[in-house]
């Protein structure tokens, strides 16, 4: 499970056809909970480029030590869209607590249909 980025997003079911096992899925489930792993959804958040990543932490660090009253200044927007076609929810396979990895990410890609 551990070995990639794909291996954490096969759903519990299909594991005993991909390794040819006769396990049922309840005891693929519980096996992977014993080790203290269980299935969340990946986590969407956008595709950045290295000067993209270098820019939000100098901006994250400049402002790291505002108070309250300086964040209540801010205006802050966002946009919505609405996505033709199915809406299906990744899940990835890991440890509870477990750090983020950029294997538990889904990147979310704006486009311009909407």
């Amino acid at each position: 499970m551990c070995a990639s980025a794909e291996n954490k997003r096969v759903p519990w079911h299909k594991i005993p056809k991909i390794l040819g096992w006769t396990y049922s899925v309840y005891a693929i489930k519980t096996a992977f909970k014993k080790e203290g792993f269980g299935r969340y959804s990946a986590i969407r958040k956008p595709k950045l480029t290295p000067e993209q990543a270098v820019i939000r932490l100098i901006w994250a660090l400049e402002h790291k030590d505002w108070i309250e009253e300086q964040w209540l200044q801010i205006f802050w927007t966002d946009k919505t869209w609405m996505q033709p076609g199915r809406h299906k929810k990744v899940k990835v396979t890991k440890k509870k607590g477990e750090k983020l990895y950029k294997d538990y990410i889904k990147p979310r890609v704006q486009r311009r249909i909407g």
